[in-house]
């Protein structure tokens, strides 16, 4: 279709210009495909960590709860955990409140299907633990978001299958 604003002469000096530049390759574009990274030694760890605990826990249900970090002094200490290390909930004011080394972490806040106030108001047996944590949030010193991975057995609820990956 020829250029309406410019003349003949010029709409064939523009055909001719765009063959001549398809005879010669540019640059390519390339595809680019998404491999992952090999897992570091300290995540293959932590994975490793993580499979101990479930693998202790087959015949328990499990509830995935994410929760939310904030502070400086709350984040120093409970960066100081690794995934697979326990962590204590406590209820207080039907509050949930996650501790770390003694000291007042978070509060945690289940979905609503959960079992876990049923667990703490009723005084099951549970065991709880620091499940992962974001690696976006890493370098902030005033923020960490994690999940807490927590086990207990309740008659009529059957035992999860949990899935690390």
């Amino acid at each position: 279709m020829p250029f309406r604003h410019f003349s003949p002469e010029a709409n064939l000096f523009a055909l001719v210009a765009a063959g001549v530049m398809k005879l010669f390759p540019g640059s390519k574009k390339r595809r680019y495909t998404y491999t992952p990274d090999e897992p570091s030694a300290e995540e293959e760890a932590n994975i490793s960590a993580m499979q101990g605990v479930v693998s202790a826990h087959e015949d328990c249900t499990a509830e995935v709860i994410p929760i939310n970090v904030f502070g400086r002094r709350q984040v120093e200490t409970f960066r100081l955990l690794s995934p697979g290390d326990m962590v204590t909930l406590r209820i207080k004011n039907d509050d949930i409140k996650v501790f770390a080394y003694g000291e007042y972490i978070c509060e945690l806040i289940p979905q609503a299907d959960s079992n876990l106030e049923r667990l703490l108001k009723d005084n099951v047996p549970f065991e709880a633990y620091l499940g992962g944590r974001d690696l976006a949030f890493l370098y902030s010193d005033t923020y960490d978001s994690c999940s807490i991975i927590v086990f207990y057995k309740l008659e009529g609820v059957g035992p999860t299958k949990v899935n690390l990956f």
